[in-house]
């Protein structure tokens, strides 16, 4: 299991330039497909703008960078559009079907290194972060994703992943 945070940051690489395109700076997911979409390009300069590169373009998600093909950062990112990005829902309240707050959402878990969707990790705070850990939540707990809160249905929360 790989998490999100551990993604961005790294730099991304054109396998056919070998240039640095820039850093990845987010992570778009499809809640309904459970994978990732795009990632988010910060490709620096003065404004540092942001562009997502469909995960068509991505050739691998490394542990110290990310490669693309030479069409990567010029690809369609109409589909994109419809995604969430990490940096858009991390710290919505996670609250059960049945009135229980579980924490905040904090990142996105990965299948390996691969662009499927494992789960999402909510934090209860430092001190329930610190005695039992950050729960993983499976992506078919999850019910409705609102602006304030991400709801999940109480009885899937600790059966795993569909």
């Amino acid at each position: 299991m790989r998490k999100g945070r551990e993604i961005v940051g790294l730099p991304v690489i054109n396998v056919e330039t070998g240039e640095k395109v820039g850093l990845v700076s987010g992570l778009f997911w499809n809640h309904e497909q459970k994978k990732i979409t795009a990632i988010g390009l910060d490709a620096g300069g003065v404004i540092g703008r942001s562009d997502p590169i469909p995960c068509k373009h991505v050739l691998s998600i490394g542990q110290n960078a990310v490669t693309v093909d030479g069409a990567g950062g010029t690809g369609d990112t109409r589909n994109c559009e419809q995604d969430r990005n990490i940096s858009d829902v991390a710290g919505l309240l996670v609250v059960t079907d049945t009135g229980r707050n579980l924490g905040t959402l904090q990142d996105l878990v990965l299948d390996g290194d691969g662009p499927l969707l494992a789960g999402y990790e909510v934090s209860d705070g430092l001190v329930g972060d610190i005695i039992s850990g950050r729960e993983v939540l499976p992506p078919g707990a999850v019910l409705a994703w609102g602006s304030e809160a991400v709801v999940v249905r109480d009885e899937d929360r600790k059966e795993g992943t569909e």
